[in-house]
């Protein structure tokens, strides 16, 4: 592909969004052929299907085999809301905001006893390590909203605080998922403060 004929599929697949976009093409609307978009556009079947392939990439169109591409639904707006830790909730934060939201949540779940590495040390003041000793709970999480996953997280809990202690495990025992804020207050350390780091 020349250099023309790549700026061309990218100009194809902007106008087919554009088409999208201002609702000209709807939810399960099938968009032209590659055949047809080769012949209307003046280009190479190649060049056409480029074009297609950048809307199936952004999520704007789906393929079915012998059948063509058509416009996909669009996704729900995901809100999660950050600082769950505010005010008196009790439980899990994740589920009630997905509750108030008039979703079903869910999540899956890893936790295995680890020794911090350094950036999670200086977080939470654990000093520097003994050894290869484990000095925290690492807890890997898959957070779903109707059945569709929406969240990875991972806390690290240190064990000097929670070892030996009924929330020593977040989401076994009689305080299983019911949020670092309220488990750390069964064990007389409320937390007054959070920093996350969020990305996507």
């Amino acid at each position: 592909m020349d250099y023309g004929e790549r700026h061309l599929y990218l100009r194809i697949a902007d106008e087919l969004k554009s088409r999208i976009m201002s609702g000209e093409f709807n939810e399960g609307d099938k968009l032209p052929s590659i055949p047809e978009l080769a012949r209307t556009k003046g280009t190479s079947r190649s060049t056409a299907a480029d074009a297609i392939g950048v809307l199936v990439a952004e999520g704007l169109a789906v393929s079915r085999s012998g059948s063509g591409t058509y416009v996909r639904r669009k996704p729900q707006l995901q809100r999660l809301v950050r600082a769950w830790y505010r005010g008196n909730r009790s439980g899990s934060p994740f589920a009630a905001e997905m509750e108030a939201q008039g979703r079903r949540a869910a999540w899956d779940y890893a936790s295995r006893t680890a020794q911090a590495p350094e950036p999670i040390r200086e977080r939470l003041g654990l000093g520097q390590p003994t050894g290869d000793v484990p000095d925290v709970l690492r807890t890997e999480y898959l957070f779903s909203a109707d059945g569709q996953p929406v969240m990875l997280s991972t806390s690290w809990e240190p064990l000097e605080i929670t070892r030996g202690t009924p929330i020593a495990m977040p989401e076994e025992g009689p305080h299983a998922g019911r949020g670092v804020a309220e488990r750390m207050l069964v064990i007389g350390h409320p937390i007054d403060g959070w920093r996350e780091t969020v990305g996507a």
